[in-house]
Parts: structure tokens; sequence; C-alpha cells
């Protein structure tokens, strides 16, 4: 994708081309570090500084005084161009008011970003992914009809904030991502399983207890808590239902909410039906489980989890 930038003076500047996948990237990682006040998060990620180094043009020289640097527009007839490359890792970098052209470019790219979720669909189901430290918001749907559900992972611990986000990878029917809770990393993978026919989100912490969230569907349709791990929406439109699933401690509930504490690996099931007498969800688990853990009442959620993950492989 390239763009091409007209200054003032008649010049036309084509050295401002980069790849759509890069400004994907670049653009939601530099939010992460607003270490520089004066541009915001345009020049905080080295991926957006990377991004600024290719604006070469005298347009955008930069003129260093004793009161730091300052942005001035330079004429074709004046060489004296200083490389973006060198300068931006100053702690001041003031705009001139008439050249805005590249603040509102960079504003223009992150709020496009930031206005898409991520996709990610299978044959009967998909489901849009919001995803930030704070919190992963899924909108499930069920392909041919209007009716959706939000499911909402809160990723904050009672005295941790999480912080240092990061999108891994991503492909049409998984999401890989990962946060800080303290000193320790989380990472959270989303799936969206045409073998299994729901939706699975896997939490593994690199140290021992320290998973903690709370999940629950956002919905002014009736909820309730089954067996304390599961979630039931019924809905007018749509039915749906959640697994939370530790794979050693134990979870509490309010009624509404499930919040688990102090689990190093856990996995949460989402399916759901506009018609549950011809497409039953209610025994999602236990169906699973006796496909990858027969004989076990309940059912391995790590046996389950590498058998999803191995089946969906073979078949692609």
């Amino acid at each position: 994708m390239n763009f091409t930038v007209k200054t003032r003076n008649g010049h036309r500047d084509t050295t401002i081309a980069t790849r759509f996948s890069f400004l994907m990237n670049a653009l939601p990682a530099a939010m992460q570090d607003r270490a520089s006040p004066s541009l915001g998060f345009a020049t905080a990620h080295p991926a957006f500084r990377a991004l600024f180094t290719s604006f070469s043009h005298p347009f955008f020289s930069v003129h260093r005084t004793s009161h730091g640097l300052f942005q001035r527009p330079s004429s074709p007839r004046s060489p004296r161009t200083t490389s973006l490359a060198s300068e931006l890792d100053a702690q001041a970098l003031i705009f001139h008011p008439k050249r805005v052209i590249l603040r509102r470019f960079c504003i223009f790219l992150f709020l496009l970003t930031s206005a898409f979720a991520q996709p990610l669909t299978a044959s009967r189901l998909s489901c849009e992914v919001e995803n930030n430290e704070k919190a992963t918001i899924l909108t499930a749907k069920i392909k041919g009809t209007e009716a959706f559900v939000k499911f909402r992972i809160d990723w904050a611990s009672e005295d941790k904030a999480p912080e240092k986000f990061q999108n891994q990878s991503a492909k049409p029917d998984r999401l890989t991502s990962s946060h800080r809770l303290g000193k320790t990393t989380l990472t959270r993978t989303i799936l969206v399983s045409e073998t299994a026919d729901c939706i699975f989100i896997h939490i593994l912490a690199d140290q021992p207890g320290a998973v903690h969230f709370a999940a629950r569907f956002v919905s002014e349709d009736p909820i309730e808590i089954h067996d304390r791990r599961q979630i039931i929406l019924s809905g007018k439109q749509i039915h749906a239902h959640a697994w939370v699933i530790p794979f050693e401690s134990d979870v509490s509930d309010d009624g509404k909410t499930i919040t688990l504490s102090g689990e190093g690996e856990a996995l949460i099931l989402l399916n759901l039906a506009t018609d549950t007498k011809k497409h039953s969800i209610a025994n999602t688990f236990s169906r699973l489980g006796d496909k990858y853990d027969p004989g076990h009442t309940p059912p391995d959620p790590h046996l389950i989890w590498e058998g999803v993950q191995k089946t969906q492989e073979e078949k692609k």
C-alpha cells in the first residue's frame, strides 16, 4: 500500500511505502508504551519509529536548537535536511502547526485499526474478538442468522493490573495473545473449532497459581449458574452455554459471573444455538469428554484441549 504526500511547493514523495500487515501490527503495539509526551503514541514504540523514519522528505526536516527539537519547513534550495531516524529518540519534537499531515495520518490509521475486531470463523460458528490487556470480549454468532451473544473475560486481579498486552499470532480460526500480571506471563488462545463445533478459550500461565479472571455473558436475557462451572444464557433468539474449567483448583460465582483465582491453566468452552432441540449444546463438555477422555467423569480438560488441537491440525 503506497501513499503519496504532496507538499506546498508542489513536490511529491512516494517513499512512504509500507505493507498493510506492518501497519496493523505497529499501531496497536505502539499504544502499549506512551513514552513520548509530545507525540503520544506516535513515536513511543520502535515499530512506529521505523514508520516515521520512512518520511525522509525535506518537508519533514528537523532543526536542533538550544531549546530542543523543532520541526521546520524546508525549501528545495536548502539542502539542510536531517533524517528523522537520528532525532526521534529525543525528548521533544514539536510539529509545525501547518505541517500536521503526518500526525493526522497516524491517528487515522490507529483509529481505523482499533475499529475492527479480529474475526475467527468455522462452518457453523464465528466470533469477533476485541482483545486488550484488561479484557477479552467475544461476539459469537451462528452463521446464517442475526443472533449473537457477547461473552466477556476480565483479566484484572484484586491486587494486580494486567499490562504489556501483545497479540502474538492470528489465523482464520485462532488468535493467540498474552499479557503480564505482575511477574507472570499469561497466554490466552481463542479457537473456533470446526471439529469440536464450539469455541475454546485456553489460558496458560508460566508460573503456577497465577491465572486470574472473571467470565460472564453480557446480556439482559436470563442467566444462571449451573453446577458452579457452567453459565447458561436463555434468550428469546439464542441460547448459549459456557463452561469455566480450571485444571486443578476451583471457581466461585455470584449467580451470573464465574471467577477463577490461583490457577496455572484453565479452559473455557462456549457454544450457542438458536434452537436447542435441533442442535443440542448442553452436552458439549460431556460429548468432548467421551471423545478425548472416555470413561472419566469429569473428563480431563487438558486431554480435551490437546485432542481438539490435534484433530484440527489433522483435518487441515
